[in-house]
């Protein structure tokens, strides 16, 4: 009897650690750019989704504060449910040009944003 009611409050457990999980909005490990050039830089965002499938974009723009920030596409990405990576790529930018660039990452349990990062192009030729 001993043996069922320690399974079954087992269960409950893991059932209960399952469910919070699965309602816990995505987070954000951090953030970095790479491959910079003159007019165009790599963004990276490391996150963890919880099990639940999850949409990622960054905005970049050349004020501090976001202002007319730029998006990229939108991706759909499957649930994994460890930490995940998304790669993108910021297009359009002005060599010589200090960047503010953020992630974001969307599941069914909310958004996520990143602190804001940033980046200089390289000198035009």
């Amino acid at each position: 009897m001993r043996r069922l009611a320690f399974l079954v409050c087992g269960l409950f457990v893991a059932s209960s650690i399952a469910t919070a999980l699965a309602t816990s909005r995505p987070t954000i490990k951090r953030t970095w750019a790479w491959n910079v050039t003159g007019t165009t830089a790599g963004a990276t965002v490391e996150y963890t989704d919880f099990g639940l499938s999850a949409h990622t974009w960054f905005e970049y723009s050349t004020n501090s504060t976001m202002a007319g920030a730029k998006r990229t596409p939108e991706i759909a990405h499957l649930a994994v449910g460890v930490l995940n990576a998304f790669h993108g790529r910021l297009d359009g930018l002005q060599p010589a040009t200090t960047y503010y660039f953020r992630a974001y990452v969307r599941t069914a349990a909310g958004t996520a944003s990143s602190a804001i990062g940033t980046f200089t192009t390289a000198p035009g030729r």
